[in-house]
């Protein structure tokens, strides 16, 4: 077995030294002088084969230097982004106007230059064929025009003419609900009935300063127009805040709209000045001076 060896070795350096070309493959020189030749030599015969790589050790990372914990890699997770400011804030809008039976107010209104306000409408009632319900569908923006392209229709065949508005009242004992028929007793309202209001959820960054006008659209089956529908002009004014009156300055002067505050409560009464704003906080708490610890319908 040695002799076999040392002739295989023989017959190594012999090809290696003179560069023979074996089957079209020209055999690599393992050294430059005769000593690493040999050295090659041998270790190609004799040596130990190369052990198999195992997979690589998962590094771990350590925790903090006063703590024993190992932290495994797999379990960092990269730093998330902070979290943005949304624009929109929930804004009450209430318009206070006594109504006879199959009469449905709508809300009209916009931003500067009469643009339209996105809103999402934040009361979802379970009755999905209510009026309400139906014509909340789809309206995705405060504007001065009617109905939006893809805004549902109440009964299939009435078609909305604005942002529908809900008819509420301040008695618990009244058969319908908001959250159940989109009409009906509202925790919110500790006035009166015949308040018309919408809960939504508006973006302040398409206001003015925090301002928007806007105007009540009353209609005879959620269709026809009451008269000629809109509120007649009035003159505008201050509206009365916990801070004192306030006046939006750059309001339209030749309209007479009411204005209101994004993220705020607005209180007004059909075809009048008069204006309130107060803290969606306060309204809160109000209503729950009112009505007992009962939880509001979008809580």
């Amino acid at each position: 077995m040695a002799k076999l060896g040392f002739i295989c070795l023989a017959l190594f350096v012999l090809i290696a030294a003179t560069q023979v070309e074996v089957d079209g493959f020209k055999l690599r020189r393992f050294g430059t002088g005769f000593k690493k030749i040999i050295k090659d030599g041998i270790r190609f015969l004799f040596g130990r084969r190369q052990q198999p790589q195992t997979s690589p050790v998962r590094p771990a990372v350590l925790a903090p230097a006063n703590s024993n914990t190992q932290v495994d890699v797999d379990e960092i997770k990269p730093t998330e982004a902070p979290v943005v400011n949304s624009p929109y804030k929930r804004t009450i809008i209430a318009i206070k106007q006594e109504t006879s039976y199959g009469q449905y107010l709508y809300l009209r209104g916009g931003g500067p230059e009469g643009k339209p306000i996105d809103i999402r409408h934040r009361i979802a009632p379970e009755d999905q064929d209510s009026f309400y319900a139906s014509t909340s569908q789809g309206d995705d923006h405060l504007d001065w025009g009617s109905n939006e392209i893809n805004q549902g229709r109440y009964k299939d065949d009435i078609t909305p003419q604005g942002t529908p508005m809900m008819w509420t009242t301040n008695d618990e004992n009244y058969d319908s609900a908001v959250g159940q028929d989109g009409a009906g007793y509202y925790n919110i309202n500790v006035q009166s009935g015949h308040y018309w209001l919408v809960d939504i959820d508006m973006d302040c960054s398409q206001t003015t300063d925090g301002w928007f006008e806007f105007k009540g659209y009353l209609t005879w089956d959620g269709q026809i127009p009451v008269e000629n529908g809109w509120e007649k002009n009035f003159k505008t004014g201050s509206c009365q805040t916990e801070d004192g009156p306030q006046t939006f300055d750059k309001a339209d002067p030749v309209a007479n709209n009411h204005i209101g505050r994004c993220g705020e409560f607005n209180l007004v009464h059909f075809e009048s000045s008069m204006c309130m704003i107060h803290s969606l906080a306060d309204i809160e708490q109000w209503a729950k001076d009112f009505h007992g610890d009962e939880k509001t319908v979008e809580e």
